[in-house]
């Protein structure tokens, strides 16, 4: 089974965003500040069971209109896809592990992890109130920093999203998964 694809939904640079890969080794290249090391925070939000899945307010995608930010408190959605290797047995355990979350099955098995940073509905008209106040989207966020970020809570589905099928973490703990911070010093 391999990461064939992943969605990112205003996650630090990431406004909206679906990134294909394919069956075997990915070179990810790009710019200074162009988001390779966000793409793999992202993949570790879902996947790593050691990383905090908790955010800040500044890790929300920066690019909110205010009048929506006033109503709509910010949420952020990764959602990773991991497919079936061309050359993969049915019976090895990787398929055994990523058919209880299976969104499609023909032509080959397809596995969907969402992982969902959100305040709850209980929280929102306090939201509203509060963020009615700000005058930019600086200030919302300074809101959310301080009086709404504790109140978040996240949750990893498996499956159809609609259907909030919790991912163990057990499931998670089998899943190895090592990232290698960005080298800043080429020497």
């Amino acid at each position: 089974m391999y990461i064939s694809k992943i969605r990112i939904k205003n996650y630090k640079c990431f406004k909206e965003s679906e990134i294909e890969f394919r069956d075997g080794l990915n070179v990810i290249l790009g710019h200074n500040n162009g988001g390779k090391s966000t793409l793999l925070d992202a993949i570790a939000l879902v996947i790593d069971s050691d990383k905090s899945k908790r955010l800040s307010a500044w890790d929300f995608h920066q690019g909110f209109d205010l009048g929506a930010l006033k109503q709509t408190p910010p949420s952020v959605e990764i959602s990773l896809y991991i497919s079936l290797s061309d050359n993969e047995d049915y019976n090895s355990s990787d398929v055994a592990l990523f058919s209880s979350y299976a969104t499609e099955l023909s032509p080959k098995l397809e596995s969907c992890l969402p992982y969902v940073f959100y305040l709850p509905n209980s929280e929102h008209q306090s939201y509203q109130e509060i963020a009615a106040k700000a005058c930019d989207t600086l200030d919302v966020i300074k809101i959310i920093e301080n009086n709404f970020i504790r109140k978040y809570t996240y949750s990893i589905y498996g499956g159809i999203s609609s259907l909030h099928q919790t991912v163990s973490s057990d499931d998670l703990r089998k899943i190895d998964f090592q990232k290698v911070d960005a080298l800043r010093n080429v020497e």
